[in-house]
């Protein structure tokens, strides 16, 4: 089935979000993610201005026309997805003119933050943002009290515009938020 599917990078593969495909079992793929990020104590520091957002209202932040999210799985042999191992997605999606653009985030379990596969994810869900939705621009606004993400969202290729003073609310209070962006030109160079 996933043979031809081009959002495949070893031994990942990317699988949109499709709550309106009961088949796809995204809602079902969603919740796991819900429970995931609580019980390794992710979602405060992923959904840092709403820490305490229900399932129920995490479920429905999720249906709606301006986010979009994919989930990311390690693949068996036969390119099926087997386990999730994060998830991304674009919110704030805007058609202005000619200019599509979005603001990206980016979550890995804990247990596949080693050395390859956050970059991993992060290429397969850029790849997906830029060829298959057709993204311009896409953003980033990351606590700068989250170091390690500041330094990865470098390290993925976005390029920092400067810091908006105490802009989120974070575990260890009000945080500056760095801002970054990448375009379409820079993701090709970056290929």
């Amino acid at each position: 089935m996933y043979q031809e599917y081009p959002y495949i990078e070893h031994p990942y593969i990317l699988i949109p979000y499709t709550p309106e495909i009961p088949e796809a079992r995204s809602d079902t793929h969603m919740m796991e993610a819900y429970y995931k990020l609580r019980a390794e104590r992710l979602y405060e520091i992923v959904f840092h201005d709403n820490p305490t957002m229900t399932m129920g209202r995490y479920m429905a932040w999720f249906n709606t026309d301006r986010v979009l999210a994919q989930f990311i799985f390690k693949r068996n042999e036969k390119n099926e997805p087997e386990e999730m191992v994060g998830l991304i997605w674009l919110s704030q999606i805007e058609h202005c003119g000619d200019v599509r653009r979005g603001g990206a985030s980016f979550v890995v379990f804990r247990e596949f933050q080693d050395g390859k596969t956050p970059m991993a994810v992060a290429r397969l869900g850029l790849k997906y943002w830029f060829d298959c939705l057709g993204m311009d621009v896409i953003t980033g606004a990351t606590p700068t009290h989250n170091k390690a993400a500041c330094k990865f969202v470098k390290r993925v290729g976005m390029k920092e515009v400067g810091c908006i003073p105490k802009y989120a609310n974070y575990i260890t209070g009000a945080s500056d938020v760095m801002i970054t962006y990448m375009n379409r030109g820079m993701w090709e160079n970056a290929r």
